[in-house]
């Protein structure tokens, strides 16, 4: 199909995997952005990798979270949550619902096993 200036084009529907989380970036459905100007650099906070079955588990998410189907884990989903240094330890609490989830820092390093702290 040949695409001229007046040509649609059908976007794909994407089904969400939860209410709140309506930005999609790439194969990921992000409930907010971050906000630099009240949250300070992306790359100076902290990070959650959790995976989960029940997206309820997600309501009313306080971080900024994103989500995407597992293809890889034996759950369905996974996610990455966001905090600030100053938030590390709600984030930790937050977390630890999930049946799996680690702490990192921004850039990957792995800090300890938060599902194991419940």
């Amino acid at each position: 199909m040949e695409r001229g200036p007046n040509t649609r084009v059908q976007s794909e529907q994407v089904d969400l995997i939860h209410p709140d989380f309506k930005m999609s970036v790439l194969r990921f459905h992000q409930n907010r952005a971050w906000d630099r100007t009240t949250m300070g650099r992306l790359e100076d906070s902290v990070k959650i990798g959790f995976s989960f079955d029940d997206p309820q588990l997600l309501n009313e998410c306080p971080f900024v979270c994103k989500i995407s189907v597992d293809t890889k884990g034996e759950y369905r989903y996974f996610g990455v949550a966001y905090g600030t240094l100053k938030e590390q330890e709600a984030l930790k609490q937050w977390a630890a619902k999930f049946p799996q989830a680690k702490l990192f820092t921004y850039n990957g390093d792995f800090i300890e096993n938060v599902s194991e702290l419940h």
